[in-house]
């Protein structure tokens, strides 16, 4: 009886493992899947030029009203424009994955040719999370980021637009199997690259401190704005969007 026993807690023991394994196996499918189509996007497509359709730039530049365009990564593209403001036109070309250096070197097909008043950037988070597993180019990562940030804010201002850059949003520490793909050290160069974009500060360069608006106490993106891990759900960019409208009113 005794031995029975045994043999059917080892049943169980090895059907429990089994089925973590699956567990882990379809995680990893999936991850590895996500992580490939980006990396063939990323080289049949480096610039996202496929992602925008800029058919109608000349009409919407020749809108009446002041031409604020939304500029960087899936943080940008998914920000929308704030709602019942007279007098400005909204236009964003963010795209999901996107990092500084390819936002930077698209500026000229995406932006420039809208002839922007104001531009709004947000852009470098996806430069910093590399350090997760390229952890031997920190520094050249972090360095080029704010190069190409600088080189962003630098072609916004020679369209003779007004920037209003933003620093990178908090993210949350990731749980479970994602730790994987999550690393201290990429936190740690949020806050630096972030401190960077607070430098470029001037007087056609406007702060627009979405790091602290949105963060918790110790630097985590706020439960209340979390869509997931990196990304923030509707009321987060609602209270970004008080402050841009508050922004681009008093500077109008």
């Amino acid at each position: 009886m005794f031995s029975d026993n045994r043999t059917v807690w080892l049943l169980l023991f090895l059907l429990a493992l089994l089925l973590l394994s699956l567990v882990f196996n379809v995680f990893f499918i999936k991850h590895s899947r996500h992580f490939f189509r980006l990396f063939s996007l990323t080289r049949l497509d480096p610039l996202g030029l496929n992602q925008i359709d800029t058919a109608h730039d000349a009409d919407l530049a020749a809108q009446p009203g002041d031409v604020v365009v939304f500029v960087g990564d899936s943080r940008a593209a998914a920000w929308p424009a704030p709602e019942a403001l007279p007098g400005f036109v909204f236009v964003n070309r963010g795209i999901n994955g996107h990092t500084a250096v390819q936002t930077s070197q698209r500026y000229n097909l995406h932006v420039a040719p809208l002839q922007p008043d104001v531009v709004i950037i947000q852009v470098g988070g996806n430069d910093l999370i590399s350090i997760a597993v390229l952890a031997a180019n920190e520094e050249e990562i972090i360095q080029i980021c704010q190069e190409n940030i600088k080189n962003l804010v630098e072609q916004s201002q020679q369209s003779g637009a007004t920037v209003i850059l933003s620093t990178i949003m908090p993210s949350r520490a990731p749980i479970g199997i994602d730790r994987l793909y999550w690393s201290k050290a990429a936190e740690t160069a949020v806050t630096t690259v972030n401190q960077y974009i607070r430098s470029l500060e001037s007087e056609n360069v406007i702060i627009l401190d979405a790091y602290a608006l949105l963060a918790e106490a110790d630097g985590q993106l706020a439960i209340p704005y979390a869509a997931d891990d990196i990304h923030i759900n509707e009321a987060g960019y609602e209270r970004l969007n008080q402050e841009v409208v508050q922004l681009l009113t008093q500077n109008q």
